[in-house]
């Protein structure tokens, strides 16, 4: 049974089963996604690059809509993913 999951940047459901997050919204936007344990850890991968680099980073909704995130979001959005993988018991590989 999916559990829901509300972090600083991610808001949406956990999968634990099927290791998939359903993603009900980024930064407050709604949206819907389905996250599969691959694009998580590539997600986290990206996050940490953008923080090692001191970079802004921009991820699309629906496909369509450019979100551009500062430093700040990207520090949140990297541990909700972390908190995901941990609820997930997804580790690194």
């Amino acid at each position: 049974m999916p559990r829901r999951y509300s972090g600083q940047i991610i808001d949406g459901n956990i999968n634990s089963k099927a290791n998939e997050l359903e993603i009900r919204s980024i930064k407050n936007i709604p949206t819907q996604s389905v996250w599969v344990r691959n694009q998580i850890s590539k997600m986290l991968d990206e996050t940490s690059k953008a923080i090692d680099l001191n970079e802004k980073m921009v991820i699309t909704l629906r496909d369509t809509i450019p979100l551009i995130l500062e430093q700040e979001e990207i520090l949140k959005l990297n541990g909700d993913i972390h908190e995901i993988q941990s609820m997930m018991n997804i580790h690194d590989e």
